[in-house]
Protein backbone atom coordinates (compact mmCIF):
# COMPACT_ATOMS: atom_id res chain seq x y z
CA UNK A 1 0.00 0.00 0.00
CA UNK A 2 1.48 3.36 -0.96
CA UNK A 3 1.45 6.38 1.34
CA UNK A 4 -1.61 8.01 -0.30
CA UNK A 5 -3.58 4.77 0.13
CA UNK A 6 -2.45 4.53 3.76
CA UNK A 7 -3.56 8.10 4.45
CA UNK A 8 -6.94 7.47 2.83
CA UNK A 9 -7.38 4.34 4.95
CA UNK A 10 -6.40 6.27 8.11
CA UNK A 11 -8.92 9.03 7.38
CA UNK A 12 -11.68 6.46 6.89
CA UNK A 13 -10.78 4.61 10.12
CA UNK A 14 -10.71 7.85 12.11
CA UNK A 15 -14.06 9.06 10.77
CA UNK A 16 -15.84 5.71 11.09
CA UNK A 17 -14.40 4.32 14.34
CA UNK A 18 -13.36 7.26 16.47
CA UNK A 19 -15.05 10.59 15.82
CA UNK A 20 -17.90 11.43 18.20
CA UNK A 21 -17.08 8.50 20.48
CA UNK A 22 -17.18 8.84 24.24
CA UNK A 23 -14.53 7.98 26.79
CA UNK A 24 -14.91 4.49 28.18
CA UNK A 25 -12.18 2.73 30.11
CA UNK A 26 -11.39 -0.77 28.89
CA UNK A 27 -13.77 -1.42 26.00
CA UNK A 28 -11.47 -3.28 23.62
CA UNK A 29 -14.01 -3.11 20.78
CA UNK A 30 -14.55 0.63 21.09
CA UNK A 31 -18.33 0.13 20.82
CA UNK A 32 -18.96 1.83 24.19
CA UNK A 33 -16.10 4.28 23.77
CA UNK A 34 -12.33 4.63 23.83
CA UNK A 35 -9.59 5.27 26.35
CA UNK A 36 -6.06 6.30 25.47
CA UNK A 37 -4.72 2.74 25.31
CA UNK A 38 -7.55 0.89 23.56
CA UNK A 39 -7.83 3.72 21.02
CA UNK A 40 -4.19 3.20 20.04
CA UNK A 41 -4.71 -0.56 19.75
CA UNK A 42 -7.89 -0.03 17.72
CA UNK A 43 -6.26 2.45 15.37
CA UNK A 44 -3.01 0.59 14.75
CA UNK A 45 -4.74 -2.81 14.49
CA UNK A 46 -7.08 -1.31 11.87
CA UNK A 47 -3.99 -0.17 9.98
CA UNK A 48 -2.66 -3.76 10.03
CA UNK A 49 0.19 -2.58 12.19
CA UNK A 50 1.79 -4.79 14.82
CA UNK A 51 0.51 -3.40 18.12
CA UNK A 52 1.32 -5.40 21.26
CA UNK A 53 -1.70 -6.27 23.37
CA UNK A 54 0.37 -7.28 26.37
CA UNK A 55 3.22 -5.62 28.23
CA UNK A 56 4.88 -7.31 31.16
CA UNK A 57 1.94 -8.67 33.18
CA UNK A 58 -0.48 -6.06 31.83
CA UNK A 59 -3.02 -6.74 29.11
CA UNK A 60 -6.33 -5.46 27.78
CA UNK A 61 -8.34 -7.48 30.28
CA UNK A 62 -6.59 -6.35 33.47
CA UNK A 63 -5.44 -2.78 32.89
CA UNK A 64 -8.85 -1.08 33.47
CA UNK A 65 -9.14 -2.50 36.98
CA UNK A 66 -5.51 -1.71 37.73
CA UNK A 67 -6.03 1.84 36.44
CA UNK A 68 -8.98 2.36 38.76
CA UNK A 69 -6.96 1.10 41.74
CA UNK A 70 -3.71 2.99 41.15
CA UNK A 71 -3.73 5.52 38.31
CA UNK A 72 -0.29 6.94 39.16
CA UNK A 73 1.43 3.56 38.90
CA UNK A 74 -0.50 2.77 35.73
CA UNK A 75 0.65 5.98 34.11
CA UNK A 76 4.27 4.96 34.75
CA UNK A 77 3.68 1.54 33.16
CA UNK A 78 1.84 3.19 30.24
CA UNK A 79 4.77 5.55 29.70
CA UNK A 80 7.24 2.68 29.71
CA UNK A 81 5.03 0.76 27.26
CA UNK A 82 4.56 3.69 24.88
CA UNK A 83 8.32 4.20 24.71
CA UNK A 84 8.73 0.63 23.41
CA UNK A 85 6.39 1.12 20.45
CA UNK A 86 7.66 1.56 16.91
CA UNK A 87 10.76 3.57 16.14
CA UNK A 88 11.64 6.90 17.75
CA UNK A 89 11.52 9.82 15.32
CA UNK A 90 12.15 13.54 15.50
CA UNK A 91 8.67 15.07 16.09
CA UNK A 92 9.32 17.78 13.50
CA UNK A 93 9.38 15.04 10.82
CA UNK A 94 6.05 13.51 11.85
CA UNK A 95 3.67 12.13 9.27
CA UNK A 96 0.05 11.06 9.42
CA UNK A 97 -0.32 8.06 11.71
CA UNK A 98 2.67 8.78 13.94
CA UNK A 99 2.24 8.41 17.68
CA UNK A 100 3.00 11.65 19.53
CA UNK A 101 3.75 11.77 23.25
CA UNK A 102 2.98 14.73 25.47
CA UNK A 103 4.01 15.42 29.04
CA UNK A 104 4.39 18.40 31.33
CA UNK A 105 5.21 19.19 34.91
CA UNK A 106 1.58 18.94 35.97
CA UNK A 107 0.44 16.93 32.93
CA UNK A 108 1.09 13.18 33.00
CA UNK A 109 2.25 11.52 29.80
CA UNK A 110 -0.51 11.04 27.26
CA UNK A 111 -0.51 9.80 23.66
CA UNK A 112 -2.09 11.20 20.52
CA UNK A 113 -2.09 10.20 16.88
CA UNK A 114 -0.97 12.76 14.32
CA UNK A 115 -3.73 12.87 11.70
CA UNK A 116 -2.24 15.45 9.35
CA UNK A 117 -2.99 19.08 8.59
CA UNK A 118 -1.50 20.11 11.92
CA UNK A 119 -4.02 18.09 13.98
CA UNK A 120 -3.93 15.22 16.45
CA UNK A 121 -6.55 12.77 17.66
CA UNK A 122 -6.53 12.18 21.39
CA UNK A 123 -8.77 10.91 24.14
CA UNK A 124 -10.00 13.02 27.03
CA UNK A 125 -12.44 12.13 29.79
CA UNK A 126 -15.14 13.68 27.59
CA UNK A 127 -14.28 11.53 24.56
CA UNK A 128 -12.33 11.48 21.33
CA UNK A 129 -11.15 14.92 20.26
CA UNK A 130 -9.33 16.41 17.32
CA UNK A 131 -7.06 19.22 18.41
CA UNK A 132 -4.57 21.53 16.71
CA UNK A 133 -1.06 20.32 17.47
CA UNK A 134 0.12 23.91 17.99
CA UNK A 135 -2.13 24.10 21.09
CA UNK A 136 -0.24 21.16 22.59
CA UNK A 137 3.25 21.59 21.13
CA UNK A 138 4.84 22.96 24.32
CA UNK A 139 4.17 19.55 25.94
CA UNK A 140 5.37 17.43 22.98
CA UNK A 141 8.17 15.23 24.30
CA UNK A 142 8.52 12.56 21.63
CA UNK A 143 7.22 10.74 18.60
CA UNK A 144 7.15 7.13 17.48
CA UNK A 145 6.55 5.66 14.03
CA UNK A 146 4.60 2.42 13.99
CA UNK A 147 3.31 2.44 10.41
CA UNK A 148 6.00 1.73 7.86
Amino acid sequence: MNRAEQESKMAKIISEKFLSKKFFLGDISGLKGWDCLNSLAGFYDSMDCSFPHQFKDWDESNYPERWKKNEENCREVLKEFLLTLGDPIDPQYRIMGDLLLFEGRSIPLFPAIFIGNGNVMLIFKNGVKIAPLNHLSKWLVGARRLIK
